[in-house]
Formats: C-alpha cells, structure tokens, sequence
C-alpha cells in the first residue's frame, strides 16, 4: 500500500514539475525582446473555381490565430487564373486579415525578395 501511494506522489511531483517548468518557460519566451526577428511564410497557388474557399481559408486562418507567432506569418496566395467569384471572396478576405495577400506570381516574387532580405 505503502509503494502504491509513494507511485502516485511521485507521478504527481513529476507532473507539477513539468508543469512549473512549462510555465517558466512560457514566460521567458513570450516577454523576450529579440532583435532577430524571424517571420515565416506559407506560400498557397490557387487557380480556377473554388467552391468553398472562404470556407478553408478561414479555418485556416483560425488555425493560425492561436498561434502566437501568427503575427509575423505572412499567408500569399498566387493568383494562377482565378475566377472572378473566387477573387471577390480573397478580395472580402483580405480587408479583415492583414497577414493575407492575393497576388499575381510577378508580385509574389517580389514579396519573397523583401522578406528574404
């Protein structure tokens, strides 16, 4: 009996400990001020008619919002032939979100040249 409660005041120890790290942690990386910013980029083609876009692009960019690095990602879309309908919705997107750009793939090359440098 005596193994069993040494077991589980172990098991919960560890858990709190872990916890307790998990929270430093937290803390030290979302208050550090670093000079090297780092952004990201997720690169997305899209062409013809999509049916439910709006749909996907906004459990998408759900998904992304929760993360707290969201901020520096930037999501590109490359126009490849788009129809008019599905360029109104990205169009309708774009003004809500600010990390969201529709583009032609010229300007997408000169995007990722000004997040490259």
């Amino acid at each position: 009996m005596k193994l069993v409660l040494f077991i589980v005041f172990l098991f919960f120890t560890s858990t709190g400990v872990i916890y307790f790290l998990n929270v430093i942690q937290y803390f030290l990386i979302s208050h550090k001020n670093n000079k090297n910013e780092h952004k990201s980029l997720i690169l997305i083609p899209v062409s013809g008619h999509i049916e439910n876009i709006e749909l996907l692009t906004r459990k998408y960019l759900a998904k992304y919002k929760i993360n707290p690095y969201f901020k520096k990602t930037n999501i590109i879309f490359v126009d490849n032939g788009l129809d008019n309908e599905t360029r109104q919705v990205f169009s309708k997107l774009q003004i809500s979100n600010h990390n969201f750009t529709l583009c032609n793939k010229f300007k997408a090359y000169a995007l990722l040249g000004e997040i490259i440098k």
